[in-house]
């Protein structure tokens, strides 16, 4: 599995704050990518895909409990990649509980975020993307993760299915024809 990390502005402003106050924030920031990796799903879920992860902040010297939260949103692009994204990141110190107004704006930031990459993607590579399946990729975003990759499994085996189907019917069309050949297909 390949793992993205996906910082977004509100994080990263903050980020700049914790590495003027705190001198090791770089090694504890590198600590937690490499947690998270391994865990995706650690955290209390906040609903929306967000979970409030835990961060130690070796200069504050109070370990997980005491140290930074971070907001994250996991998002299965793949069967074989997962985007982790980070929402925002606060001290505990200043903010016991991240409260609902803060989280929706950053909800709707991610979510407008992630928009605007599939219209630049789209326009990109020409591919037209309907309102229906836009309402599709929303609804299926919105999904526990566990259930959001069951689904894309159930999708990757129907194209897989669909593609054998199509390489078999157009090889027994050349065969008929006589015009036979090899083929080399590849998938992205």
């Amino acid at each position: 599995m390949k793992y993205k990390i996906e910082p977004l502005p509100p994080f990263e402003q903050r980020a700049k704050w914790f590495r003027k106050h705190y001198p090791s924030f770089d090694k504890d920031y590198d600590r937690f990518v490499k947690e998270l990796i391994e865990n995706p799903n650690q955290g209390a879920s906040l609903g929306r895909n967000m979970r409030k992860v835990r961060m130690a902040i070796a200069s504050k010297g109070k370990g997980k409990s005491g140290g930074a939260r971070v907001i994250t949103a996991v998002v299965i692009i793949s069967v074989e990649e997962t985007e982790i994204n980070l929402l925002y990141i606060y001290d505990k110190s200043e903010m016991g509980n991240i409260s609902k107004s803060m989280l929706d704006m950053l909800w709707e930031e991610w979510i407008n975020k992630k928009y605007n990459k599939l219209m630049e993607e789209k326009a990109e590579y020409g591919v037209t993307v309907t309102p229906e399946m836009e309402e599709l990729l929303r609804q299926i975003n919105a999904l526990p993760i566990d259930e959001r990759q069951e689904l894309l499994d159930i999708i990757d085996d129907s194209i897989e299915d669909e593609d054998d189907a199509e390489l078999e019917a157009a090889a027994a069309a050349r065969r008929e024809a006589g015009t036979e050949m090899v083929l080399v297909l590849e998938r992205d």
